[in-house]
């Protein structure tokens, strides 16, 4: 994650409590987000300006976290053990 934001592939958000990394594309993903949920949560307006959509790549708690801001799953991954 450090090289991809030393690189710009990747953007560090930040608070003093909770840190948050987003790659962007046409929309903006965030891929990792560590400290207070309250916090992380504040990050979302700020994180959403200058794209069309903010998706969240999370465990399915996010999902009830996220839900009175606007977010819902749409998509479900599988993958082997």
């Amino acid at each position: 994650m450090e090289e991809a934001v030393a690189k710009g592939e990747a953007r560090l958000w930040e608070t003093a409590d909770c840190a948050a990394i987003t790659q962007d594309a046409t929309y903006r993903e965030i891929i990792c987000a560590a400290g207070r949920m309250e916090d992380i949560v504040s990050l979302l307006p700020e994180a959403e300006k200058g794209v069309q959509r903010v998706i969240v790549a999370g465990r399915p708690g996010w999902e009830r976290v996220l839900k009175p801001h606007g977010f819902r799953r749409v998509v479900c991954y599988i993958k082997d053990t």
